[in-house]
């Protein structure tokens, strides 16, 4: 989602969640080294064991955000979260 659109959407009184992965590197950037050098506000950790798969879900929310682009008008929160999946019969499950 562009700047300009996160813009327009906070002028109009209104939240926005974006979701960054490759698309804006830089913003990855610094949500990737916000996430390894600080603490999260809150952690919940989900385990889901299905047919097949054991999954693990693990959600943080950081407040602190310093570092990010200032562009970024209205960012106050960063979720981050995590999923990882293991069918039966692999190692460890």
């Amino acid at each position: 989602m562009p700047k300009q659109t996160c813009e327009l959407i906070i002028e109009s009184c209104n939240d926005y969640v974006i979701a960054v992965k490759g698309n804006q590197p830089k913003l990855h950037s610094h949500i990737q080294r916000i996430a390894a050098l600080r603490k999260p506000t809150s952690r919940i950790v989900e385990i889901e064991k299905t047919r097949d798969r054991l999954t693990t879900r693990t959600v943080e929310v950081f407040h602190e955000l310093k570092g990010i682009d200032p562009k970024w008008i209205g960012v106050n929160s960063l979720i981050r979260v995590e999923r990882v999946g293991i069918r039966k019969g692999k190692v460890g499950y």
